[in-house]
């Protein structure tokens, strides 16, 4: 099974909702407006609704918009769909060891919207990020401080029969997931140059479905685990995975039934590259 472009249009039904409206909050802080043949990247963008969602928000003097995204899936589903013939995808792992030469300070503005949860190894995706930026480039990137699929990764190494295809998962620990997040958020920033114009975190934002079987969707449409596992032993593994996602999710008792949430509390975070 491989990622699922139609399944994860569902999930992102919650990013339209606010994404948007934080981008008019944040457009402020930026100098986007006063360049000529703008330049932007969409880093980690998916099956590419949202932003077709946020285009309409960027100023329309921009020369292209680059879509990047590390699943082949993603990125042909993105260049399939009709749109500004100023608008590309293409594949490319933002945890790369090396940009490629012709993305290296080609844009002056980076958007990323829930990308960098995704990331194992995240400074490695900020840093690439600032690559992607030229002097003086701007950046808006929201994620969430909790990568649902990894936790539900770590819950099945523990599982003997699917420790071997989770195994890099037993370990794994939410990034920033601590007292002062931005904090460490700016340090790691300021290595690679990147200058903090304005940033939040918002802990209050939940995704509320009547049905759990919602969320087993939307996390099997990430799972690139499942591609892996022989046809035999995939039925238990998905109800393993199943009872995984559950462990992520808050079940409150309703007049009606059950209403199942999943807390993602994010980062918001403008920034500035300064050399």
């Amino acid at each position: 099974m491989s990622i699922s472009p139609i399944k994860y249009i569902s999930l992102m039904k919650y990013h339209l909702e606010y994404v948007p409206n934080l981008l008019k909050q944040y457009s402020k802080v930026f100098t986007w407006k006063q360049k000529k043949n703008l330049r932007i990247v969409d880093i980690g963008s998916g099956p590419g609704n949202l932003l077709a969602k946020m285009e309409p928000h960027f100023p329309q003097q921009y020369k292209e918009i680059i879509a990047l995204d590390k699943e082949i899936d993603m990125v042909n589903y993105f260049n399939a769909v009709p749109k500004d013939p100023r608008i590309s995808a293409r594949q490319l792992d933002i945890e790369i060891s090396e940009i490629p030469d012709d993305l290296k300070n080609r844009f002056d503005f980076a958007f990323s919207c829930m990308c960098f949860h995704y990331a194992e190894d995240i400074c490695k995706a900020f840093k690439n990020s600032s690559q992607l930026l030229r002097t003086n480039g701007e950046s808006f990137f929201i994620w969430c401080k909790i990568s649902h699929i990894y936790n539900v990764y770590k819950y099945l190494s523990k599982i003997e029969k699917w420790a071997t295809y989770t195994n890099d998962f037993k370990n794994w620990n939410n990034h920033f997931d601590n007292d002062n997040p931005l904090i460490t958020v700016e340090k790691e920033f300021n290595k690679f140059g990147l200058k903090i114009l304005k940033s939040e975190e918002l802990n209050d934002i939940y995704y509320e479905e009547e049905k759990a079987e919602y969320f087993f969707d939307v996390l099997n449409s990430l799972d690139s685990v499942s591609g892996r596992i022989p046809k035999y032993d995939l039925q238990k593994y998905k109800a393993d995975f199943n009872k995984g996602v559950l462990t992520q999710l808050i079940v409150e008792k309703t007049d009606s039934g059950f209403k199942h949430k999943l807390h993602a509390p994010t980062l918001v975070v403008a920034s500035k590259k300064t050399n």
